[in-house]
């Protein structure tokens, strides 16, 4: 589970938050009231992807049977018809 911490704390030792983070590699979780509103993570958590990579790993993705995508068609446009996304 990853720590919890206030926004106001989390102001108030901010160096002290990126320097775990860089170099402990420990996450964050910020509050305010209690409700979560950001994460403070290590970069290498999350790889990068070139724009020029992308069409690759939308090919490799798996592809809905023809049924399937209707239904998906279908229900994308019920949910675009409610006005509710």
């Amino acid at each position: 589970m990853i720590p919890r911490i206030s926004a106001t704390d989390a102001a108030r030792q901010f160096s002290e938050l990126l320097n775990r983070v860089k170099y402990q590699g420990q996450s964050f979780e910020i509050t305010r009231g209690n409700e979560s509103v950001a994460r403070i993570v290590p970069t290498h958590l999350y790889g990068t992807t070139q724009v020029a990579e992308l069409n690759a790993l939308f090919a490799a993705l798996p592809h809905l049977e023809p049924e399937d995508a209707r239904e998906f068609a279908t229900d994308l446009s019920a949910i675009r018809a409610s006005g509710r996304a």
